[in-house]
């Protein structure tokens, strides 16, 4: 899952994010691509790099010493949005990988907590209707 608080959407599964439409379909998922891009505001976030990830990670298997997917402890990525998007593409939901999870304290508020519980029951739902 992933928090998109910028998009006014809050959590979101992978499979709902701008990056897994642009693994889905190319041509209609480019638009999307871009203005993820343009929000994030990063010179290495563009098409080209992310379509060397997505050969790197299509010939080679995902090296977690190579560049880990760090995810909180309610299981929301803080960096490898990218990676884990491409793993799941390539092996559906139900396949197990190596990430790095730092806990920390954080308060949330009552809409933040129900935001991840719809999340994680949307997520369940998912990998579901994926078996």
């Amino acid at each position: 899952m992933r928090d998109l608080a910028y998009r006014g959407k809050g959590i979101v599964n992978l499979c709902d994010t701008y990056v897994f439409a642009y693994l889905n379909d190319k041509e209609s998922g480019l638009q999307k691509y871009q203005e993820y891009c343009k929000i994030c505001n990063v010179s290495f976030r563009n098409e080209t790099e992310f379509n060397k990830l997505i050969y790197s990670l299509s010939v080679n298997d995902y090296d977690i010493s190579k560049g880990a997917i760090c995810i909180d402890q309610n299981n929301l990525i803080l960096e490898g949005q990218h990676r884990a998007c491409i793993l799941l593409k390539k092996y559906g939901p139900h396949h197990k990988i190596s990430v790095v999870k730092i806990l920390y304290k954080k308060r949330f508020s009552p809409q933040h907590a129900l935001k991840l519980f719809v999340a994680n029951i949307k997520n369940k739902i998912y990998m579901l209707r994926n078996k």
